[in-house]
């Protein structure tokens, strides 16, 4: 019969290892040993291990962690001989062999898979989406072409006790050592592969950015979805740069890196948006249109935390490059034309914000008169600076017009009106 381990609750650990070394559970003591338990998770076999590893080598509890960061790989290769009344003697790397050995083919992908996934709550839903196949970009994924298939393999994981599922939640977990080891047994190359395929997944599953939904790609009601994917987004990162997984061969990640930004500005997580960007940036520095779209959300991001000249400075810089890479009649050159004549807003130089948002009205009028919400929406906001230096009339005019676009696309939410009210207050 087997039985799953479950990780040791909170405390638990550190007092196991704090028994096994016989050190005294003083304060001190105690926090170099919850350190250690935050980062081995509570799995008791890696918690016995660890303890034993400290006691042969003598290196102490306080000087460990930071030894076990940059060497962790030797550490779990290692024999070291647990107490007798753990009656084991494998380390956790010779137990994911001995797991891969008793599973199929696609069992054994779905755990490397796993591997660069964030551990502690993999949505079921990554893996039974099918609005997009993934089958045509990499055979492997046929697995998730039949849920019989990708149960079976799960099922195997599950009786291996290498992941664990959530019943209440449509999620599951693996636990964080067992990523480390399996990664660990891969060859550079099948990293490579492996995490391209990780990418793969987690960018079907993140909400789609496209010319069709901008402004506001991130409506509130997407906004879930999207947080369920950002931990999954940064454990790639941190794969990223553990391995140094060689940036030509990931088209998918930069973009993946540029969507995940664009929801943090939405939400307002500036910093951590400019963070992500940074790395999207210097993965795809030869993307130019990528590193165009990266820097247009760096430029909203200074605009909404008022630094506007660095916001000015980019927006003037992509006009030129957009018109460059798509043509004058492209709706980004529109785009930008705009969001300059917002910087001058900011600003109070309402002559340049004038002039700005009439040629870039003037030219989606021309190049996309469809657009009618778009143009309806930038009347909005070319009002807001009117209204708030004093135009009240020009502003009134503005404001009806882009009312009577909203009713023309079926598309009026109210927020003409309140604009009416200030006019006439």
């Amino acid at each position: 019969m087997r039985h799953t381990v479950n990780p040791l609750d909170i405390g638990q650990t550190a007092n196991l290892i704090l028994s096994i070394l016989n050190d005294q559970k003083t304060p001190e003591n105690l926090e170099a040993a919850r350190s250690i338990e935050r980062e081995l998770g509570g799995l008791p076999l890696a918690s016995s291990q660890i303890a034993c590893y400290i006691q042969e080598t003598g290196i102490g509890l306080k000087n460990f962690l930071p030894y076990y960061r940059r060497r962790w790989k030797r550490i779990h290769r290692s024999d070291v001989n647990l107490p007798d009344y753990q009656h084991y003697q494998d380390t956790l790397t010779n137990i994911w062999h001995l797991c891969s050995q008793k599973i199929d083919a696609k069992a054994k992908f779905l755990g490397e898979l796993l591997a660069f996934s964030q551990p502690d709550r993999i949505p079921l839903t990554f893996f039974t989406n099918q609005d997009e196949p993934l089958v045509s970009k990499r055979p492997d994924f046929d697995l998730l072409e039949d849920e019989f298939d990708f149960l079976s393999a799960k099922s195997q994981l599950e009786k291996q006790a290498l992941v664990q599922s959530d019943r209440d939640s449509d999620a599951f977990r693996i636990h964080r050592l067992i990523q480390a080891v399996i990664l660990d047994s891969m060859p550079k190359d099948h990293i490579q592969v492996r995490f391209e395929d990780a990418v793969l997944l987690v960018k079907r599953a993140f909400p789609k950015v496209t010319s069709a939904t901008l402004p506001n790609a991130y409506k509130s009601e997407m906004w879930h979805v999207a947080q369920e994917c950002l931990p999954h987004v940064l454990a790639l990162v941190q794969t990223y740069q553990k391995f140094r997984v060689s940036p030509e061969n990931s088209s998918g990640f930069p973009r993946l890196l540029s969507d995940t930004s664009w929801y943090l500005y939405e939400a307002g997580h500036f910093e951590r948006a400019k963070d992500l960007l940074q790395k999207a940036e210097a993965v795809c520095e030869h993307d130019r249109p990528l590193k165009a779209s990266t820097r247009s959300i760096r430029a909203l991001i200074y605009h909404h935390q008022n630094f506007q000249k660095e916001a000015m400075q980019i927006w003037e810089e992509n006009l030129a490059l957009r018109r460059e890479l798509h043509g004058e009649s492209h709706f980004l050159v529109g785009q930008n034309l705009c969001n300059l004549a917002a910087a001058y807003g900011e600003l109070g130089d309402m002559n340049k914000c004038r002039d700005f948002f009439k040629r870039g009205q003037a030219h989606r009028e021309t190049h996309h008169p469809k657009d009618l919400s778009d143009l309806a929406l930038h009347d909005r906001n070319f009002s807001s600076y009117l209204i708030h230096y004093g135009y009240f009339k020009e502003a009134e005019i503005i404001v009806q017009r882009s009312l009577d676009r909203y009713r023309q696309c079926e598309n009026e939410d109210g927020f003409g009106f309140n604009q009416i009210e200030l006019v006439e207050k």
